[in-house]
Order: structure tokens, then sequence, then C-alpha cells
């Protein structure tokens, strides 16, 4: 399979406390660029890192946290894992999307973990001139 470009997401509405998420890549595949939106209702440290397979997030209690990273992968299955620490009151959904959504995880509230595999074999990616504008559009903007 050529070099493919796909987009990930991760969200939870209306947190409570402060908690750290990781997204973490399993299979091959490399994070490249990526974005993050929080609405605190708290004060609590706050950081966003990007590595190659990881997208970390740590954001204290939040009407909306969102972040958004394009990855590039010559695979067949992008699969990983998901973590929240610790759980938050709300479900964090993560999905991946190419030309259109292709799948969504969901670690329920309560729970601190989670994994997600998506098969995008013969689903097309994002073309290399939309990528930022991916993250851009997928990165909700203040109201």
């Amino acid at each position: 399979m050529a070099t493919q470009l796909y987009g990930l997401t991760i969200s939870a509405s209306g947190t409570t406390s402060t908690a750290f998420y990781s997204v973490n890549l399993g299979t091959s595949g490399e994070f490249f660029q990526g974005g993050a939106t929080i609405y605190p209702t708290a004060t609590a440290a706050t950081f966003v890192t990007l590595y190659g397979v990881e997208l970390q997030i740590n954001a204290p209690a939040s009407s909306y946290v969102g972040g958004s990273a394009t990855l590039t992968t010559t695979g067949n299955v992008i699969a990983g894992r998901i973590a929240v620490s610790p759980p938050v009151n709300v479900d964090t959904v993560v999905t991946l999307y190419g030309l259109t959504e292709i799948g969504s995880t969901t670690v329920k509230a309560g729970d601190s973990q989670g994994t997600f595999s998506f098969d995008v074999s013969g689903q097309a990616g994002i073309p290399d001139a939309t990528s930022q504008a991916f993250v851009e559009r997928m990165t909700p903007k203040q109201p």
C-alpha cells in the first residue's frame, strides 16, 4: 500500500476533573502534525504534546477537550491504545478519518483505557494538500 494520510481525533465533553489523555499508535504509522482545543471550567496544568506515535493532552475539568492529528501509514490497519487517567465522568471518543469517517471507538465514562483498530484497506486517505485543512477543520473554534 502506498503512503496514505489519515486524521485521528479524540474528544470528551463535560469533564469534571483534570485528566491525562493519550492516544498511542501500535501499528505502522506516524503522527506528523496536530493540535488541541480545550475549554476549561477549572484551573490546572494544561499541555499538549505530539510525538511520532503518541498524542498527549493534559486538561483540567472542561466543557470540551479535543485533539486531532494527521498521521501517515503504508499499512492496512491503524491500531493502538487510548488512556484516560484518572478516568473521567464522560465518554472519550477516538475517531479516524480519511476522505470520510472510517470509524470510531469509545472509552466509556469511568474506564481508564481502551484500544482501537481500523481497517483502512480500500479507504481513501486525505489528499496531501488538505492535511493542514483537516487539522484546522477538526479542531473546534471558540464559539
